[in-house]
Order: C-alpha cells, then sequence, then structure tokens
C-alpha cells in the first residue's frame, strides 16, 4: 500500500524517480513525469538488470583471479623485500669488515711508523750520550793540560788532544754539517693519515685513507722541462710535476695541493687556461693548448710555494699547415694522373707514383697529400727544409 494513500495499492512506476508509487501519487507529486505500470516497467528493467548481471558475472570472477594474483604479488614482494634486505646486511657487514681489516691495518702501520722512528730516536739519543761523555772527557783533559802542564808536556800531547777535540767537533757537525750530525735531528715527527687517497681494494671494496711519513718539500719538486721543448700553437701540451719530500725522495701518494699558471711574456700578459690532473702517485700532469705562438711563462707552486726552477720558459711556435690534399689517393684527387706523388709513400702498380685503394702503402683512409697524416685538423709532418737535386 502506498504510505503517503494507505487506500490505495502501489500499481505504478516513476522512472525519473525511480520510485513505485500509486495513481494518487502519479497525478500530484509525481506530475508530469514518465510513470508506466509496475508490470511493464518490471520487465523492461528485469531486462536491463539480467544484462548487466551477464556483464557484472565475469567481472566478479575476474576480481577473485585478480585478488589470488594479488596475494601471490605481496608473497613475492615480502620475498623479494627478505632477500634484497639480506644482501643489503651482507654487503653492509662484509663492508664493516673491510673496513675494519683496513682499520686494523692502518693502526698497524702507525705502530710500526711508531716503533720506527722511537728507535731511531733512541739510537741517536745513546749515540749523543757517548759523544758527550767523551767530549766531556777531552775537554777536561785538554783544559787540565793548558792550565797544568809544563811546555814540554803540552807538546807532547797535543797532536792527539788536538786531534781528538777535531773528532768531537766534527761529529756535531762543526766543520759544516752533514748526515752525521748528531746535533741534529735524523727523523722528523711526521706522520699523517690522508683520508681523500685511494687505499686500493680490500674483499672489492674500493677503501680510502693511506698512512704516510713524507712531507712534501716544495725547493725539491721537479717538472719535467723536456717535454714543453717542442710546443705548438693550437696543439695539447703536457708536462709532469714530481713531488718530493725533503730527502729528494719522490712522493707515493696524491692529495697535495699544485697550482700552476701559464701567461704570454708580451704586453698583454694574457693567461691560458691550465688543468692540473692529480695521479694519485705523487705526481700531477700539467696541460694547457697555446692559441697563438710566443713565449710563455709556466709557474708552479706546491703548497704556496714555487717549485724549483719556477718560473719557467716555453716557446710556442706557430703550426706548420699542410700545402697538399686532403684526399682519399693521389689516383682519384689527380684524376688518374701517373705523375701524382702523395707523402704516404704508397705506390700503385703499373708506373703510377702515387698511392691508390687497397695498394701497398696506403694508410686505408683519407689523408694529406703532404706528409701522408690522416689526421684533417694536424699540423704537417713535412719537414720545412726544401731538397733540390740537379747534375754537374
Amino acid at each position: 500500500m502506498c504510505p503517503s494513500h494507505p487506500e490505495l495499492e502501489l500499481q505504478l512506476f516513476c522512472a525519473p524517480c525511480g520510485q513505485v508509487v500509486c495513481r494518487e501519487c502519479c497525478l500530484l507529486a509525481h506530475r508530469g513525469h514518465a510513470c508506466d505500470t509496475a508490470v511493464r516497467a518490471a520487465d523492461v528493467y528485469a531486462h536491463s538488470m539480467r544484462d548487466a548481471l551477464e556483464r557484472a558475472r565475469p567481472v566478479a570472477e575476474d576480481a577473485v583471479v585478480n585478488l589470488d594474483r594479488l596475494r601471490h604479488l605481496e608473497q613475492r614482494i615480502e620475498l623479494q623485500c627478505s632477500q634484497v634486505r639480506d644482501e643489503v646486511d651482507q654487503f653492509i657487514d662484509s663492508y664493516i669488515s673491510a673496513l675494519e681489516e683496513h682499520r686494523r691495518s692502518l693502526q698497524m702501520q702507525v705502530q710500526e711508523a711508531r716503533e720506527s722512528k722511537l728507535r731511531m730516536v733512541h739510537g741517536q739519543q745513546l749515540e749523543l750520550e757517548r759523544h758527550l761523555e767523551d767530549t766531556r772527557n777531552a775537554v777536561s783533559f785538554a783544559e787540565n793540560l793548558l792550565s797544568e802542564s809544563s811546555d814540554i808536556e803540552l807538546l807532547s800531547l797535543v797532536v792527539p788532544v788536538l786531534h781528538r777535540l777535531e773528532r768531537c767537533c766534527t761529529a756535531v757537525g762543526s766543520g759544516g754539517g752533514g748526515a752525521n750530525n748528531l746535533l741534529e735531528p735524523r727523523v722528523s715527527e711526521c706522520l699523517q693519515f690522508l683520508r681523500s687517497e685511494t687505499a686500493g681494494k680490500l674483499k672489492d671494496y674500493s677503501l680510502f685513507g693511506i698512512i704516510t711519513t713524507q712531507t712534501i718539500s716544495h725547493q725539491y719538486c721537479t717538472l719535467n722541462i723536456e717535454s714543453l721543448m717542442d710546443v705548438c700553437q693550437h696543439q695539447k701540451a703536457e708536462t709532469m710535476v714530481v713531488t718530493r719530500d725533503a730527502d729528494g725522495r719522490p712522493l707515493r701518494h696524491g692529495g697535495e695541493k699544485v697550482v700552476a699558471e701559464v701567461w704570454y711574456k708580451d704586453t698583454s700578459h694574457r693567461k691560458v687556461p691550465v688543468k692540473v690532473t692529480d695521479q694519485q702517485d705523487g705526481t700531477y700532469l700539467i696541460s694547457f693548448v697555446p692559441d697563438t705562438s710566443g713565449n710563455l711563462s709556466l709557474s708552479v707552486s706546491v703548497q704556496g710555494k714555487p717549485i724549483k726552477g719556477s718560473p719557467f720558459h716555453v716557446r710556442v711556435r706557430t703550426m706548420r699547415t699542410h700545402h697538399g690534399t686532403f684526399h682519399c689517393c693521389s689516383f682519384c684527387s689527380s684524376g688518374g694522373s701517373k705523375e701524382a706523388t702523395c707523402g704516404c709513400g704508397g705506390r700503385m702498380p703499373g708506373g703510377y707514383r702515387g698511392c691508390g685503394h687497397g695498394h701497398v702503402g696506403h694508410p686505408g683512409q683519407r689523408h694529406w697529400s703532404c706528409c701522408g697524416n690522416i689526421l684533417r685538423n694536424s699540423e704537417c709532418g713535412r719537414s720545412n727544409l726544401s731538397v733540390y737535386q740537379f747534375t754537374l
């Protein structure tokens, strides 16, 4: 029965409102709406519902399948995360083990350096103490000889006493110093931990940090000036700086502050960009590309102090230009001439004086006819000397 009109039955269906109504409601509240009898409407909507059901039933089945897939995916994710977690733990544990081993190695090196330095210090202490005792005895004997001996006694002992006093002075470097100077420490307190230096690999892990007892000395650092004897404009010039300690020994580590500057010595004092590359073995590669010929100055400093010989003079010569043809072969570039020659030295058979594809001497690619150089933007390798042949 209709809730609003209890005396009437619900016999109609209002499609726009989606409600079952009575005739009175259809005339009043649902006036103008598309209403139909409940029987016909039920038949229409039952048909639509069956169609929707047919479409929804596979969706439910697919949802069940996908839920099963998601459960398996969840299991695989958990398994994968567990495996990756184990890999992370294994990697970090192994890395920590390598670091701990590296720590023990570094600490052992520190201990060995300590023992070596202290052993040298104690040895020099004992030697200096013995020398002190000998010197005191010699000085005391000489003083007594001067104050209490007669002239004859003095002259009888003066030569050995002078020799002994001279030996005492020589041992402490009074005669000009030297390696055997007992008053100068034979070992320094230098001991450094260079944390940024590569220390090789351990268990496939790259490690950093080395122990060194060497201290760089700018006075003993050297530059390979011979490599700058033939510098050409527009071509890279390279030279090597070797860092050394106070004993002149090459350093075996990098990380030092090496600065290089290059400028033209003319009135412009124009600077040339310079690159300094740390080779991590105590050597530093200096490279630059001069753009014009002329005279340059190369200044190199370590730790803010100039190295031995700095600044260095560098002469830049003009680039020798090519006077030939950049061709594939003499045969092609000359139109088949037998008289055409090439700087590559190749010759075609059949009386040709120049090179040809696939024949002996041909470089296998395009090259300059004047010198045979295979690089297009290069300096001519042909000598500037002209040779003339004549018959007397």
